[in-house]
């Protein structure tokens, strides 16, 4: 098994469904949005984690209830990262996903943030209109390690099993 087959073995299946078209795209422009798609993806799959482990700890503050009525109507990459950055705080050492609160802290957020991250890229890739093939290869060698460094640091999803269900079971 590759290296890269690995990592996406060890996600849960909407993020490696995001890896593997991302890691196999070999048309830079087309890679490119895969990169940001694919970080998004990833932002709303850990905000919904985060949300509902907070649901079920009872520790939506008022602040929390601001930060979600603000930005869920029109929910854009950067209202997701408003969102999570807000929510996962009350979580340390109580998240039923033990490691994401200090990934997202130490990792995930520098790395999608707003101060040169790939919320960055997105509003440069989206407000450039279609960029030329040298210019989505100089970004994909800037922003493609970050986006790989990220699926790398969520890879401790291979030790949970995530299960959806309704309550009307």
């Amino acid at each position: 098994m590759t290296e890269t087959e690995n990592l996406i073995n060890k996600l849960p299946f909407p993020l490696s469904l995001i890896a593997y078209e991302y890691l196999n795209e070999k048309e830079p422009y087309i890679k490119l949005h895969r990169l940001i798609d694919g970080s998004e993806i990833i932002i709303r799959f850990l905000t919904i984690i985060i949300l509902s482990d907070l649901k079920r700890n009872v520790y939506f503050s008022q602040k929390i209830k601001s930060v979600l009525a603000e930005n869920l109507e029109h929910p854009t990459f950067g209202k997701w990262y408003i969102i999570i950055e807000a929510s996962y705080p009350p979580l340390k050492g109580k998240c039923f996903i033990k490691e994401l609160p200090l990934c997202l802290e130490k990792v995930l957020l520098p790395l999608l943030g707003n101060k040169g991250g790939i919320i960055n890229l997105r509003n440069e890739v989206f407000h450039s209109g279609r960029l030329s093939k040298i210019k989505s290869v100089e970004l994909l060698n800037t922003y493609g390690l970050v986006f790989e460094k990220l699926l790398t640091e969520i890879a401790f999803f291979e030790n949970y099993d995530l299960v959806s269900f309704s309550q009307k079971l």
